[in-house]
């Protein structure tokens, strides 16, 4: 009896949809078993099938999750083979965490961000990273737009965006400059809302209303689950702590520091925050690379303050240090508004 694959896998997975692989032979026969990943083999194995036949490998996606992410290309090539015979392939789009919906699913809905369509905030002057997989033809990427007048008056208009990258033969992204989007008329307008559109993709995303912002705003940089760029708008306070660590030893009778390490770490409260900025948190929470302002941060810590009804945003503080755990010290000099010819009482 030639061996089969009980697991289906469809053209298109993420690595938690081949976690548990099942195949198919003789009863109590031995079976060679290989998976191979970029057409390179991952795993090798003489195993027995159990009196109904069935041969069983469990815990896989930890294996083809790191695997197809070191080969940095998408989507990856994965294959299934038993006794040297092909049993089952597929393309492997990354994504580290398990999800409710199948690879095609996620690619034929929502853009690859962990909002998964869910409403978020950003900024007017953010560069917005959009990224989808078009396993078909979706069409082009539109955004609609919301503004508002000092008078309330509410105009909208459609901006058909072509500067889509192809990635490769699958990946689509587009990066979008806030600041550069124009209201449809010059009375005062301020943006309030936007939809990006592709396909049966949409994402909405609002915009911090006056004075929500207590200080200077935060955006965070990461790399999302799905191994491409995301971001998250953080409004509340950010507090700087000190951590120093001494390393002390007696020379010559007298107790001396001979090695002081600083550690600088940010505490920032998130300021409200919509269901998918949430999504989005959590993701950040787990990501491995990220940057504040063009520098490296490792995330250590996230608290969330769960809302009490369906009606309240939720809140969250999230900490971090500095990749480089080192402290920037500002100069002291003060920037003169106007040249050497004028005297201090102009500035």
């Amino acid at each position: 009896m030639a061996a089969s694959l009980i697991t289906k896998i469809p053209p298109y997975i993420f690595p938690f949809q081949v976690d548990r692989l099942e195949i198919q032979t003789q009863a109590n026969a031995d079976c060679k078993v290989m998976l191979e990943v970029d057409y390179l083999p991952i795993l090798s194995a003489h195993l027995t099938a159990g009196h109904n036949g069935v041969v069983t490998l469990d815990d896989l996606q930890p294996l083809v999750s790191e695997t197809a992410e070191a080969c940095g290309a998408m989507p990856v090539h994965f294959s299934v083979s038993a006794d040297g015979v092909e049993l089952g392939t597929a393309s492997i789009l990354p994504c580290r965490h398990r999800l409710d919906l199948s690879a095609e699913d996620v690619a034929k809905k929502y853009f690859l961000s962990a909002s998964m369509g869910r409403m978020r905030m950003i900024s007017d002057t953010a560069l917005l990273h959009l990224s989808w997989a078009a396993l078909a033809d979706d069409g082009e990427l539109k955004l609609i737009v919301y503004w508002y007048s000092p008078t309330l008056k509410v105009a909208a208009h459609t901006v058909h965006y072509p500067e889509v990258t192809e990635m490769d033969e699958i990946y689509r992204t587009a990066t979008v400059d806030v600041s550069n989007l124009t209201p449809p008329e010059d009375y005062g307008y301020r943006i309030m809302r936007m939809e990006a559109c592709c396909g049966l993709r949409t994402q909405t995303y609002t915009f911090p209303a006056d004075g929500l912002s207590i200080g200077e705003t935060h955006e965070v940089e990461y790399t999302n689950l799905f191994m491409l760029p995301d971001t998250l708008l953080l409004t509340g306070t950010a507090i700087e702590e000190e951590h120093n660590t001494y390393t002390t030893a007696r020379l010559n009778g007298r107790l001396q520091n001979v090695r002081v390490t600083g550690e600088p770490s940010v505490k920032c409260q998130s300021g409200p925050l919509h269901d998918g900025d949430l999504n989005v948190l959590r993701d950040l929470a787990l990501s491995r690379a990220a940057a504040v302002k063009g520098r490296n941060i490792i995330v250590t810590g996230v608290e969330c303050k769960h809302k009490k009804t369906d009606s309240d945003l939720i809140e969250a503080e999230i900490t971090w240090k500095y990749a480089d755990s080192s402290y920037t010290f500002a100069s002291g000099h003060t920037p003169r508004i106007f040249d050497e010819k004028f005297d201090y009482s102009f500035n």
